[in-house]
């Protein structure tokens, strides 16, 4: 199970990284409705606010982290009996929950951000 949610964490990992890129350090524009290149866009994701996104985004690369700590606790206390034992358990429960906080947060914080601006404009944003 540890490996499905490590593997959806690495595959999104470029996404998120850009993500992060475009709205700390970039060039470009990251206002709403702004894609990466600063060029207006129907994407909603591109319509929260940025400081918003700042939030998603960094919620998400908590959850990566996370994930990423947690795949390393699973290598370091393979076994049953290694995870129900100090360190092991403490480790593992930690980071896996840790993981699925910022999942979920960022997953929450996101769907509302974008409901928000569906509802502003319905039109413009079709379900």
């Amino acid at each position: 199970l540890t490996v499905l949610f490590t593997y959806g964490a690495l595959i999104t990992l470029p996404w998120r990284l850009a993500n992060a890129h475009h709205l700390t350090c970039s060039p470009r524009s990251c206002g709403a409705g702004l894609d990466f290149y600063g060029r207006p866009t129907e994407i909603i994701w591109f319509h929260i606010p940025p400081l918003r996104r700042r939030l998603i985004c960094l919620s998400l690369l908590l959850n990566t982290v996370m994930q990423y700590i947690n795949q390393a606790m699973s290598i370091v206390f393979p076994t049953y009996e290694s995870r129900q034992d100090f360190p092991g358990g403490l480790f593992t429960t930690v980071f896996f929950g840790l993981a699925m906080l910022f999942a979920g947060v960022s997953a929450i914080q996101q769907l509302y951000e974008e409901r928000k601006v569906w509802l502003s404009e319905p039109e413009r944003f079709p379900p």
